[in-house]
């Protein structure tokens, strides 16, 4: 399963590195969340910075506080399974809801009433 990884900059690369690799996922790439104002630059966490959840199947949040307070945790969270992505953390994981589809009379209605 291809992953997008949550990761702060309060943690040296070497750490992220490590943590990324024990993953039961295949790791894509990482979005860094905060915490950069810690970091030298040239950072090499071994997978791609990358803007947004594109290729994923799962988003593996590593990051930490204070760097993502819960209310920033739970915009990620929204943001992922909005995308129809699980989120998982540690010792959670929040699976996005199974919608029916809509049928046509139930369409037709709605649009009905607002006529």
């Amino acid at each position: 399963m291809r992953a997008v990884v949550l990761i702060d900059g309060e943690h040296h690369a070497d750490v992220v590195r490590d943590a990324l690799r024990e993953l039961p996922y295949e790791v894509v790439g990482a979005i860094l969340a905060g915490g950069t104002e810690k970091l030298r630059g040239g950072e090499s966490y071994g997978v791609p910075l990358v803007p947004d959840f594109a290729g994923a199947e799962v988003v593996v949040d590593l990051s930490d506080e204070p760097v993502l307070v819960p209310a920033e945790r739970f915009r990620w969270a929204s943001r992922a399974l909005a995308a129809g992505l699980p989120y998982v953390g540690a010792g959670f994981r929040f699976d996005p809801p199974e919608l029916a589809p809509r049928s046509e009379e139930h369409t037709s209605e709605l649009q009905s009433h607002h006529d």
